[in-house]
């Protein structure tokens, strides 16, 4: 499946942007949204577009909330475009989880070995948790 070689490809980079730089570049998400769509178009159903609605509203919220940024609500909604709802659970379950080894991985970084203060947390990568959490479930489902 080329289409999901480069949606990996789109992902490996927007996980090096967001642990270097906390950025997801649009352009890049962009991408993604793209070969999602087609990816769904080819093989997928209008189920997707249902995780991609249920996904986006709930990111919003997220982000809201200030738990995640806005980067992040817009990856997870353009890979949840090709996520069936049947995986949308097991996507959010392993975003989750993946989300919390990085979050021990960077609280034992900043605050145990580096002793740094919160007032100098530069926020954690989660566009990493949320490329794993998605693209597993879409490997799975896809090949």
């Amino acid at each position: 499946m080329v289409l999901l070689a480069f949606i990996g490809v789109a992902l490996v980079a927007i996980c090096l942007s967001d642990v270097i730089r906390r950025r997801i570049p649009n352009a890049l998400v962009l991408f993604v949204l793209a070969n999602t769509l087609l990816l769904n178009g080819l093989y997928g159903s209008i189920s997707g577009i249902y995780s991609a609605i249920f996904v986006f509203v709930l990111t919003v919220i997220l982000v809201r909330l200030r738990v995640i940024a806005a980067g992040d609500s817009k990856l997870a909604t353009a890979l949840a475009v090709a996520t069936p709802l049947s995986q949308l659970t097991l996507a959010l379950w392993l975003t989750a989880m993946v989300g919390g080894v990085v979050a021990l991985f960077y609280w034992v970084k900043y605050r145990v070995v580096n002793s740094a203060s919160q007032e100098n947390d530069p926020g954690l990568p989660y566009g990493l948790a949320i490329s794993v959490g998605f693209y597993l479930p879409l490997l799975a489902h896809y090949l």
